[in-house]
């Protein structure tokens, strides 16, 4: 997070329109994560850059907050509820051998369903997969409608290695329709996405998904729209770039369904 950004630097719009922003504040606050990692038997050549790059996440956690771990394969399954302990969850880790189908749709619906039992009003999910969906029984539509109506960002980690590009290689076109995946769980989550190609990269992952975790800008508005219709309405925000910063990426919540009228 860019830190030091003032009030007048934001501008905040409702579906094209602009709102006037009513309170402004700087959040860092305990959190509660819910790590969703993929057990499935696509992720054999994998599966130890997944165990590092989510060993190298817990590291970055504080005393205060929270973590759950659901590993999934064939279907999802809680290994350790919400705990502070987090060396239970490193330990649980490093017994999953992966095989089986992977049921990456059902795992992230089912662990947003989880994360109304945390503690914390500050809450994420950490993904990390390779995202080859093939075994789920809720639609992508299905779990997108759930992710933007929960209060829950999604962080999303795609373990990959090298494939070069190919419009004839099937396996080129299933990778990218795995992006494709985790990256509209982020995009419509106002989480981010990140690809990992080697284990050069998760240090400085890590640092940037517990930065976004823990430190961020809450805007307030009252929306000029009062219409209870139950539609979706768009929100995004805009910054004024500070002097000396060569380039701003504004991470938000794509919107919000209006409530409808009794």
């Amino acid at each position: 997070m860019i830190e030091g950004l003032e009030l007048q630097q934001f501008k905040l719009f409702e579906s094209n329109r602009e709102q006037n922003i009513v309170s402004f504040s700087v959040e860092d606050a305990p959190v509660s994560v819910g790590l969703v990692f993929d057990a499935s038997g696509s992720m054999v050549e994998r599966i130890s850059t997944a165990r590092q790059a989510t060993r190298s996440f817990l590291d970055t956690l504080e005393p205060a907050d929270e973590a759950m771990l659901i590993t999934f394969a064939d279907r999802p399954t809680v290994r350790e509820g919400f705990t502070r302990n987090l060396s239970t969850i490193q330990a649980k880790l490093l017994s999953e051998d992966p095989e089986g189908q992977t049921a990456l749709v059902d795992a992230v619906y089912f662990a947003l369903a989880r994360m109304r039992t945390a503690r914390q009003t500050r809450k994420a999910l950490v993904v990390v997969s390779d995202g080859l969906e093939n075994h789920s029984r809720y639609s992508e539509r299905e779990l997108m409608q759930l992710a933007v109506e929960a209060d829950t960002q999604i962080f999303t980690i795609g373990v990959h290695g090298r494939v070069p590009a190919s419009s004839d290689d099937m396996h080129y076109m299933e990778v990218q329709s795995a992006i494709s995946l985790l990256d509209e769980m982020a995009t419509r989550t106002g989480g981010i996405h990140f690809m990992i190609e080697d284990f050069e990269e998760l240090e400085d992952v890590m640092e940037k998904i517990a930065r976004a975790l823990h430190s961020r800008y809450v805007l307030g508005y009252y929306s000029t729209n009062s219409t209870l219709d139950g539609k979706w309405r768009r929100i995004s925000v805009k910054v004024r770039r500070p002097r000396g910063v060569p380039a701003v990426s504004v991470y938000t919540r794509p919107g919000y369904y209006a409530p409808e009228e009794d």
